[in-house]
Parts: C-alpha cells; structure tokens; sequence
C-alpha cells in the first residue's frame, strides 16, 4: 500500500476540523429538511454563491471602481515625472536606460501610496477566485467522507452510505462513485479557468498595464508591463483551477490510498455484507497501471526499512545503526555506533540502492549526570533550571533498554519517578513500571523527568506525551568541550575516518546479511526484487592536480591530499600586507601566553613575506562578554587594522564570541581575529600562529596564493538578498565581485532595501 504525496495531502484535508464540520452540518441540514442528497447539494451550492461569493463580487466590483478612479491622477503625475526624469537625465548625463529605471522606480512608489490612501488594492478583488475554490474542496471532501463511512463505519454511516448511492439525479445516480462521464471535473476546471482568465487577468492588466506608460502608447506596451508578479499569480490561480480535475475525477470515491500488488489480477466484482447489518457490498477491482519507478522509491525505501529492523538496527533520526557493532573508547567515555545512511533511487531503467557508511557517537554518561554537573557549578543551585533547558532541550538521548532515540522537548521539574501515570488503567509510579516491565531499579527518586512530545499519527488530533528517566538516558553527539580537545576528536577519527576499501568491505558486509537473513531477504522476494551479491561497479576520473601562485610568481603543485599549507608558510604570499597598527584584548592571566603568541607571530611571518608591529595591549576587567567590549570601546581602536582577542578556556563562549563580532564588524567597521589561549600550546605555537598570521592578512586585504586563470578580462559577481525571518525591518543585499586578474582581491557591498524584495534596484546608488 502505497501513499502517494497528492493522497497524503487529500488524507490531511479530510482530517481537518473544518472538513468535518462541514459534513456534519450537511447531515444536520439533511435530516432536517428530508431532500435528497443531490437536491441538498444543489441548493448547498446556490446557497453558498448567494451568501458568499456574490457580496465578495459586489465588494470586488467596488474596488476596481476605486482602482480605475486614480488612472486620471496617475496620468498627470506621469507627466509630470516625465519632465523631471528628462532634465535629469541632461544635467545628471543618465543613462536612456537609468532614466527609464527612474521613471518606473518613481511611479511604483506614487501607485502604492494611491492605492494605500484609497484602500483599493487590485489584489482584493481576486478574492472571489481564491475562496470559492477552497469551498469546492471543503465539500467534497465532506461528501468523500460520508461515501466511504469514514471516519467510523457504524450504522449511521450505513444508512447514510446507502441514502448516497441512491439519491442521484441524471447520469451520475451514485455519488458515492465518481462521475462516469468525468463532465463535472472538467466543468469545474473550465469554469474556473474562464473567472481566472475574465477577473485575475483584467485586473492585472489594470494594475501593470496602464500605470506607467501614456494613453498613446498603452496598447502598444501592454504585453512588455507584464511582470512576474503578474505571470506567478495568474498561472498559480489556473493551476488551482486544472488541479481540480483530478480531485474531481476521484471525488468523492477517493480513499487517499493506493494498492499495490506483486502481481497482475484480473479485472473482477466481489460481493460480499457489511459486518454491521449484513447489507450487500460489491467490490470491483480495475487494473489501472503498472506505474513506473519513479513512483515507487517511498515504497521501496520503505521496504528497505523493514530490512533494518529484520537486521537488529536502530534508527537514529533518518540513519540506521548497530548497537551489536559498536566501538568503544573507554578512556572518554564514549561508544561509536556503526550504520548506514541509505535510499532507493532509480538508475538506468532499474533501481539502485545507494548504501554509505555513517557514525553516530553516544556518549557512557547520562541526562542525570549532566543534571549533576550543572548543579554543582559556582552558581548550579540558583541557575538550575535554566541551565538544564538550554543543556538538554533540544539533544537527542538514548534509552538502551529499547534502543530508541528521542528528542528532549522540555524538562518537568514538578514531576519525578515516584510519580504516577495510567498503565492499562492502572496508577502506577515510572519506578513500579521500569521495575516490572524493564527489570530495572531507579536509584535517584528525585531526579525531574524529561518530557519528549513525538509528531501525531495519521488520524490523531492530540499529540502524545513521553516522560524519560534521565538515568535511563544515554547521551548522543558531540559537545563543545569535545570538539574543542583534539585528543578526543583525533580517537574518534580513527574510527569514523575509514579508508576506501574498508568501506567497500563494510558494504560488504551489509550486502551478505541481507542475503543471510531469511527473513530481510523475503522483504525482497515477495516483491520480485534482489540484491546484487556485489556493490555496482562503475568508472571514475582522476583530475589532474592543480598549482597554487604564491609570492614572486611561483607555483607549486597541489599533494594529492590537497595540502598546500607548508609551501604557503614556507614562502612568500601572493601579496601579503604588513600589519603597522593592531590591538590585543586580554586577560590578566594571558599574559605571559600573549608575549609568546606575538613573538612567534613575527618570527612566522619574516618567512611569509609580511611583518608584524609592536601591538597595543589592553587588559580586560574580567572573561565576560562585556569585560572585552568595554576593554575595545575603551581603547583607540578605530586607528586599527585589526583586534585579536585573547579569550581562556578550552571551549568558545557562543554569547561572547558574538558580542566581540557585533562590536567590531557592525559597529566599528574594523576586522577582528578571536584566539583562544587553550590552542597556543609550546608543542603547537608555531603551527597555529602561522594559520592566524595567514587569516589575519586575509582579514585586512592580504591574498594569500592564487591559481593560474586561464581566461583574461574576467569578473566574477555574486549577489545574494537575505531576509530575516525575526525582523520585519528591511532586507540585505550582499555583493562581491573579484578585481583582479588572479581572482584573489574582491569588492564587496552590502546595500539596504524594502523587505522580501528580491529584485536589487539598489545597487546604482553605490
């Protein structure tokens, strides 16, 4: 049984309150007036034009009467503007094209303040054409549901059923069936289609084509003032429109399912009765397709999955892993699952499964260790609460007495083991129900439980809630502190890095269980399918390596490990710049770490081919947030190239990093470089000052090496418009473009306009 996306959302609407609601008003209204079913319908359907859409074509009518009222004053501003563009155009030497881009800039703005001042948006009139199609579909699916007795096939919905397959009129007598002759979907669609064409179309022509172009030339240019606005709504209203013919040809005998066989049957009628009252059914089964593959991968994926649970896997968010193969890394308490990240494509007429291998790390610690070691910071008892909630809200835990992941949503303080729950109709305590259902004894009976809300299931209106024992919660992922130890991600590595061919040979293994397995490999079987015994084979390219420019013109050749970073230290840079004027915040406990670090970064860079001035140093009240913005704000630093902040700790701080980032880039205007003092250790100074010298130099419009271009004369561009989805303020247009032959220097702009505006009409200011 397949679901395809079209069913899915037919299933969603169906469900919905107001589909419903709509069906048991049809009921009531049935019962109560004792017409037939298609009468009903009928006088439904009249009602609702009468009641709803006529006064929405009155209001529309109204407001394109308002809208046509400004065209006289539009044409006079025109012409004005057009005086105006015209002599700027002669003092300010603009371009025929800059002035036509003037012109129309000029009338959009005077056409929104118009139609803002009267209220007579074109927009509005267009209501009729979005409601009455959504209408359409509440109804049928109210009547779709009445058909199919959904959603409780008990004795009213006999009766109703029985009242709908015999209540017809003219060729369609059944209406639990779809129209034989398919004249209404298609009626439907065209009559749509013509409103969509006479009422969208007419008004936006109205709105592009005759605001900014004069009455002698209107005819003339009305197909050019056709914009995407204009293309996008008209064809997204014909597309509802056309979309309605398969909802028709379906409705309401449309269950949302489709089902699939693995082999042909013959078109054939079964009779049979009802379980409720022994009233006669006919089932007719029609063979429509074999439908292509394409059609198929949600199915065969889905297969694939019943395959890894027939394996003993465990699915952690969309991956599969085996516990059963796990590694483990005692000296960090941690274990590393092996698995697979997996999907089913289709591949030359045929089908293939694309298998790669994937890690997830777990840690041996639990929720209620974490929830230990925040309460026993300086400030744990005061800040508990909030401590937990940004910890563990959000983190994906394990409980390995099911192997079953879930998310955190919210931690419930005022609940914990010794509170109960209804099990089978039964109070019971979490401590009762893991020791007689688990075999396991909670140790903590204080410990605040961890709430998970999973997603609601097909049909169900109230999301579920989960309560987890933090000490039954195991860990997953990687944490600040975790991936800032290089000791600790270099064993990892070790074990998630793997080589080629013992990939190839994990693969293989996969392969073999699968066709090991009984009952994996009749998964496959039942529906004509089987596995290659070996991986698809297919040819490669070998790309020749490229040479890097650095200082004085001299290339040297890419490693096949693509590492150039010796050469770059060891050499000169392309064009490097020397830093004359820079600032060192810092703690009081850096110190003697902050001579070090600058004593190395001159000794690196006499090498790279650029030096390095006496810094000013700055000492910061304390390692907060604003201990360092008061230590720049405090300082001269607008005389700077750059300022490098020396902060502890073997982690970054989220919220001082970007306070230090915030001052120097948004309200300064001046490059910044954050150095962590944990990183400069005796054993690697030399290495990591000579990757900061480098990114510093980039920092202040140093190029560090280049690649030979083949083409000349050419400029590379990209724009890009951001728009925060949290402000309502204006939009951000960022744009760069390279300028110079290497391809290594670059102007960059950031430019302001009206928000969820994607054409940039700012760029001519700069």
């Amino acid at each position: 049984m397949q679901i395809q996306w079209t069913a899915m959302i037919s299933q969603k609407i169906a469900n919905s309150l107001v589909v419903n609601s709509a069906k048991d008003q049809l009921i009531l209204w049935h019962e109560w007036t004792g017409m037939s079913w298609s009468a009903e319908i009928a006088v439904v359907t009249i009602a609702i034009r009468a009641l709803i859409t006529f006064p929405l074509t009155v209001g529309q009518h109204k407001i394109l009467a308002k809208y046509d009222a400004l065209r006289p004053e539009l044409i006079q501003f025109g012409q004005r503007l057009k005086k105006e563009v015209d002599s700027a155009q002669y003092l300010y030497n603009w371009s025929p094209i800059k002035a036509k881009l003037m012109y129309n800039l000029r009338m959009k703005q005077e056409t929104k303040r118009l139609i803002i001042r009267d209220n007579c948006h074109p927009m509005k009139g267009s209501i009729v054409v979005w409601v009455q199609i959504p209408v359409w579909v509440i109804l049928s699916h109210a009547i779709r549901n009445m058909s199919f007795m959904y959603p409780i096939a008990d004795h009213n919905s006999q009766l109703i059923h029985s009242q709908l397959s015999t209540e017809g009129i003219l060729w369609f007598s059944n209406l639990t069936l779809s129209d034989p002759y398919l004249v209404l979907p298609f009626l439907t669609a065209v009559v749509n289609l013509t409103i969509v064409q006479v009422i969208v179309s007419q008004l936006m022509d109205k709105l592009f084509a005759s605001l900014f172009v004069s009455p002698k030339r209107r005819q003339l240019r009305k197909m050019e003032t056709k914009t995407k606005m204009h293309a996008i709504l008209t064809n997204a209203a014909r597309g509802l429109s056309v979309a309605l013919i398969p909802i028709g040809l379906v409705m309401p005998a449309f269950t949302g399912m489709n089902i699939y066989l693995n082999r042909h049957l013959d078109n054939m009628v079964i009779d049979t009765t009802t379980p409720v009252d022994g009233s006669p059914i006919r089932v007719e089964l029609t063979f429509v397709k074999v439908p292509p593959y394409h059609e198929l991968m949600p199915f065969y994926n889905t297969i694939i999955r019943k395959i890894n649970r027939e394996l003993k896997l465990v699915q952690i968010q969309r991956h599969y892993f085996d516990p059963t193969a796990k590694i483990d890394i005692p000296q960090h308490k941690l274990e590393v699952w092996p698995g697979w990240a997996q999907a089913v494509s289709e591949l030359d007429d045929g089908l293939l499964l694309v298998c790669d291998a994937s890690h997830r790390l777990l840690r041996t610690s639990t929720a209620r260790d974490v929830l230990q070691d925040l309460f026993r910071l300086p400030d744990g008892k005061q800040r508990f609460k909030e401590n937990a909630q940004k910890r563990l809200v959000g983190s994906i835990v394990l409980t390995r007495y099911n192997n079953k992941p879930y998310r955190v949503d919210d931690i419930d303080f005022n609940s914990n083991p010794l509170s109960t729950f209804d099990w089978n109709g039964t109070p019971v305590t979490y401590v009762e129900y893991f020791k007689k259902s688990w075999q396991l004894d909670i140790k903590d009976h204080k410990q605040p439980l961890l709430v998970n809300r999973p997603k609601p299931r097909r049909g169900e209106t109230e999301s579920q809630m989960i309560c987890l024992i933090p000490e039954l919660c195991f860990m997953t992922g990687l944490t600040d502190d975790i991936r800032s130890d290089t000791r600790i991600m270099r064993d990892i590595a070790s074990h998630t890095r793997i080589k080629p061919t013992v990939r190839q040979a994990k693969l293989q293994v996969f392969i073999d269980n699968v066709l090991n397995t009984p009952a994996a490999r009749r998964h496959l079987t039942d529906w004509g399918l089987d596995l290659s015994p070996k991986p698809y084979e297919t040819y490669g390219r070998t790309m020749t390596a490229d040479r890097i420019v650095l200082g004085g013109g001299k290339e040297v050749p890419v490693s096949a490990k693509a590492d150039w970073s010796r050469d770059a230290t060891n050499c000169a840079l392309f064009h490097p710049i020397n830093v004359n004027k820079w600032m060192i915040i810092f703690t009081q406990k850096d110190s003697a770490k902050v001579d070090e670090f600058i004593k190395c970064l001159k000794a690196v860079t006499r090498m790279m081919g650029f030096t390095f001035a006496d810094p000013d140093k700055h000492v910061a009240r304390d390692e907060t947030p604003t201990g360092y913005v008061n230590a720049i704000k405090g300082s001269n630093a607008s005389q700077c190239q750059i300022i490098v902040c020396m902060t502890p700790g073997s982690s970054q701080r989220e919220d001082r990093y970007n306070a230090i980032k915030r001052l120097c880039y948004c309200e300064l205007g001046i490059a910044s470089q954050v150095v962590r003092s944990y990183t400069l250790t005796e054993a690697k100074m030399r290495s990591v000052c000579q990757k900061i010298a480098i990114q510093m130099s980039c920092k202040i419009g140093g190029q560090p090496w280049a690649l030979p271009i083949p083409f000349k004369s050419c400029m590379i561009v990209g724009i890009d418009v951001y728009h925060d989805p949290t402000q309502r303020g204006k939009s951000v247009v960022g744009m760069v473009a390279s300028v110079n032959q290497a391809v290594s220097q670059w102007y960059s702009r950031v430019y302001f306009q009206n928000t969820h505006e994607e054409i940039v009409n700012t760029l001519e200011s700069g």
